[in-house]
């Protein structure tokens, strides 16, 4: 193909910069994996800092796990005794929090913590105790223990108080049955008295990261949770039923009713699913860098698109002839946005590097454009369609409920508009030599 003959052809110098700018949309989805990999390093970092701290804390209970054996068969005069636990719930369960955020470094990355200070009041009138007793079943009262399930342990910085019926517990160190939790620590209350049941109290000092939840073990579970923190997400199964949020604390409280959740309040046999029904507060960090750039380089197309047409009209409208390099390096330019506004994002925030990101690519094609074409007013019309671009993709990403609805709004002005300034070309003429056609006057009739 002659340059001579790519210069004359419009329509040949569209086609060309149409299927260059394709290839150059490989960079884009190469720039999102490059957010991801960023993105995932973070969670690396925040994971290895919340192993050393604690991790995000969920507690279970306290459950009261009574042990059990009946009679299977005889062998030489002696019974043989199969075994089992019943697991008794409180009707009552009380736990209040006050968590003490603090935000730690490792490297750029930003990691929430807390230490949080919970008191926790259980009750047990363990009215229907007698059901699981009978002539076949014995029920051994002197071997129960109290099952207190917390996701991660090595948060537990002092159990300052464990008490049962006022009398101190000792706390020991994992579950005795996996019925119940996973993991946690064990209580021994000593011989019950069957019926009568008993009130267990804690206080506890608990490392965690990010969020705190409580599974609803009560027939009536309360929760107070109280920061100095002005962001909290409520998260879980249930919202709070009374909140108030300032800009710089927070206080919640929930009540959750036996009826709410899918589990029973005394069962034998096989573990139930307790923690599909906690709830709790999360210590929300505002500003997501990594999900507000990906939001934004999910709009390089449009970009890409819109000054592609941006150039092909120009080059109808005006008459400058753009070469398809001119149209790879603008669009370069335009990728470099993203990757800049990456970096930069990750060390002053995303809206102030959002600005700097924006400033340095708009520079950097203006000048290059009044270089290359040498006409102030095709350069400002240009430069100026390119900011007008970044300040509403910026408006797109403050209006997260509204954002399809302006952005399509938007597009849909723009099309008008290239509609209306293109309405009156001739298309078939474009880019194609002149009309050569004569009219033949026809001669009279003699």
């Amino acid at each position: 193909m002659s340059q001579s003959f790519l210069r004359s052809s419009i329509v040949i110098r569209l086609f060309v910069a149409g299927v260059l700018c394709l290839f150059l949309l490989i960079p884009v989805a190469l720039i999102m994996e490059l957010i991801n990999e960023r993105q995932a390093r973070r969670n690396e970092a925040v994971q290895e800092v919340t192993q050393k701290w604690g991790g995000a804390q969920t507690l279970t209970g306290p459950v009261l796990t009574v042990p059990m054996r009946w009679v299977v068969g005889t062998e030489k005069g002696k019974n043989i005794y199969a075994a089992g636990n019943v697991h008794y719930l409180p009707d009552s369960l009380k736990v209040s929090a006050v968590l003490v955020p603090s935000v730690r470094y490792r490297g750029i990355y930003k990691v929430v913590l807390y230490s949080a200070r919970l008191t926790v009041r259980a009750d047990f009138p363990l009215a229907d105790a007698a059901r699981w007793a009978s002539k076949d079943r014995e029920v051994l009262w002197d071997q129960a223990f109290l099952t207190i399930g917390v996701s991660d342990l090595k948060g537990i910085k002092d159990i300052t108080e464990a008490t049962w019926n006022g009398s101190v517990l000792a706390p020991d160190p994992g579950v005795r049955t996996n019925e119940v939790v996973s993991t946690g620590i064990t209580m021994y209350p000593g011989r019950l008295a069957g019926t009568e049941g008993g009130e267990f109290r804690m206080a506890v000092e608990l490392n965690g990261s990010e969020q705190i939840q409580v599974v609803p073990a009560g027939k009536v579970t309360d929760l107070h949770v109280e920061s100095e923190w002005a962001d909290p997400s409520f998260v879980g199964g249930f919202l709070p039923s009374r909140r108030s949020i300032s800009t710089r604390n927070f206080a919640a409280d929930w009540r959750v009713l036996h009826v709410n959740r899918n589990f029973p309040q005394s069962w034998t046999g096989e573990r139930q699913d307790l923690s599909s029904s906690a709830f709790g507060v999360r210590l929300m960090v505002p500003i997501d860098e990594y999900q507000k750039n990906s939001r934004a380089a999910k709009y390089a197309i449009m970009f890409i698109a819109l000054m592609f047409l941006a150039f092909g009209m120009t080059d109808v409208l005006a008459r400058v002839a753009f070469h398809p390099i001119h149209y790879a390096l603008v669009t370069l330019a335009l990728i470099l946005f993203y990757v800049l506004l990456l970096s930069f994002s990750e060390q002053i925030g995303f809206n102030s590097a959002y600005w700097v990101a924006c400033g340095a690519i708009v520079a950097l094609v203006l000048v290059y454009l009044y270089g290359t074409v040498g006409r102030a007013g095709v350069t400002a019309a240009l430069g100026g369609l390119l900011a007008v671009q970044y300040i509403f993709l910026f408006v797109l990403m403050q209006l997260e409920d509204y954002a399809l609805l302006v952005g399509s709004l938007g597009l849909f002005v723009m099309l008008a508009l290239v509609m209306w300034l293109t309405r009156k070309i001739d298309w078939f003429s474009v880019g194609g030599p002149p009309d050569r056609t004569v009219a033949v006057e026809r001669a009279p009739d003699r």
